[in-house]
């Protein structure tokens, strides 16, 4: 069936061509989240180093003290954020994957991973920076 053949590796070469357009998109998401925190006078340390999963940043915010609280707050203002992969809701332990790299217990507790995918745009980062100076109450 050469039709059919044929079809399904131009049908592949667009989803390769999509993908590759996609992840420079979740890249430049993480850029200006990224830029928008340093011009946010929140203090945050990033954990991930800058080659890591495309749309993926992981930073601590050492200003957030009750994790729990913290997220009961995002729960509230509509964000979805997790502290590690999608199958661990243990907000009340450090990452594992931090300790192991050498970092400090309280700096792996306070870590955060933040990802951009297909349905992100740059309101939401706009709209999450915002909610993050409100918890930690800054101007």
């Amino acid at each position: 069936n050469t039709p059919g053949i044929m079809g399904a590796g131009s049908a592949a070469e667009i989803l390769l061509k999509k993908h590759k357009d996609e992840l420079v998109s979740y890249n430049s998401l993480v850029k200006d989240f990224e830029h928008l925190l340093r011009k946010s006078d929140i203090t945050y340390l990033r954990e991930s180093p800058d080659n890591s999963c495309a749309g993926v940043i992981n930073i601590s915010l050492p200003e957030v003290t009750d994790m729990n609280g913290f997220f009961s707050f995002l729960y509230e203002k509509n964000v979805a954020l997790s502290r590690f992969a999608a199958c661990d809701s243990n907000v009340r332990k450090p990452s594992e994957i931090l300790l192991a790299m050498g970092r400090e217990r309280q700096r792996a507790l306070t870590s955060l991973r933040i990802s951009f995918g297909r349905f992100n745009k740059r309101e939401d980062i706009y709209y999450f920076i915002g909610v993050l100076k409100e918890y930690l109450k800054i101007k």
